[in-house]
């Protein structure tokens, strides 16, 4: 692509970036959009192998830090002391979520790392075993 191309399409190289985030995270919520379950893990491996260039990418522009994947369902949602025993229960949910997003993103970036060398399969499988 040459210069020209590239500002008619892009402002500059933060907005490629964006770009590039946008689609990766568009995505990737495909995968959360559809009661994300267990099963679900083995595509998302195979699409981290698949664009490992990505999301490279996106992990070395710090995006994980910002990651708008999951959400918890309470944006916009006033902090404050809970009040019953269901919303107690939500709170630890979010931690839950929250605790594991930031473990599968460590794993991730391992695997990326280490230049993927365990196939998407076996990387399920060692989801499946820590989440045992």
């Amino acid at each position: 692509m040459n210069r020209a191309t590239f500002y008619a399409s892009y402002a500059d190289v933060y907005d490629l970036a964006d770009s590039v985030r946008n689609k990766l995270e568009k995505a990737l919520s495909e995968f959360y959009r559809r009661d994300f379950g267990v099963e679900n893990y083995l595509k998302l491996f195979r699409h981290i192998k698949e664009n490992q260039i990505f999301y490279k990418m996106y992990f070395k522009l710090g995006y994980d830090n910002r990651c708008r994947i999951l959400s918890y369902g309470r944006d916009g949602e006033e902090s404050g002391e809970r009040q019953t025993e269901e919303d107690s229960e939500i709170l630890v949910e979010e931690y839950r979520t929250e605790f594991f997003r930031a473990g599968m993103i460590q794993l991730i970036r391992m695997w990326l790392y280490n230049g993927c060398r365990e196939t998407p399969e076996e990387m399920y499988e060692i989801v499946e075993k820590i989440r045992k």
